[in-house]
């Protein structure tokens, strides 16, 4: 689709010494399973192409084993939530719970969270367009483990109807809803923190 990707430039925006960028699924296994030892994996499924099934086996086992910090973007759970991701879910301690019909505002939960202060403040989510018209992702709900909601789509709901979760020592964020629903600045404003807060947990335990 004819659509400009916002995570990667934000990425190149951070500076970083070094980073394997892929759009292609085949590469993209290839890279989890070379045996390198990853800080940070990002699953960002902007053009709503999907990550599912045999991905989830080599990706959990990194998170929990090697530390490796963990940041997804899938606007889809509720079409893999009862496949494999779910020993990622299980872990996290969430569960799928309903589909978002359509974009809407989303409302920050945990306002004073790094997510939404560290580097970046200011922005927001209630502002919305609607890029895509078909479906506005996914709620989850907690049901155990250090799962926390920082933002989801009501703002009094702390345990359910999640959005952004969360997880696994601060290592893991899992956002079920799509980027370009939402204005450009803010969601660049959004990945950035999202990248700084699990990398900071990340070498919290990783030298």
């Amino acid at each position: 689709v004819p659509l400009v990707p916002w995570v990667k430039p934000t990425l190149d925006l951070m500076n970083f010494d070094s980073i394997t960028y892929t759009a292609d699924i085949g590469d993209l296994m290839n890279f989890l399973n070379s045996g390198t030892k990853w800080d940070l994996i990002i699953i960002a499924s902007e053009a709503r192409s999907s990550v599912q099934g045999e991905f989830w086996d080599v990706i959990v086992p990194k998170v929990t084993n090697d530390k490796t910090a963990l940041i997804v973007e899938m606007w889809y759970l509720s079409d893999t939530a009862v496949g494999r991701i779910n020993s990622l879910m299980t872990k996290c301690g969430i569960r799928f719970q309903s589909v978002r019909d359509l974009p809407d505002s989303i409302y920050t939960i945990k306002s004073g969270h790094p997510v939404f202060t560290t580097p970046n403040s200011g922005f927001g989510l209630t502002n919305y367009w609607g890029y895509w018209r078909d479906k506005g992702g996914d709620y989850v709900k907690v049901v155990g483990g250090d799962a926390v909601i920082l933002a989801g789509g009501f703002p009094s709901r702390s345990s359910d109807y999640g959005l952004i979760t969360s997880c696994i020592e601060g290592r893991v964020i899992i956002q079920t809803f799509s980027d370009h629903d939402y204005h450009q600045s803010d969601i660049q404003a959004l990945w950035e923190n999202y990248v700084t807060y699990v990398l900071t947990n990340h070498f919290a335990v990783v030298p």
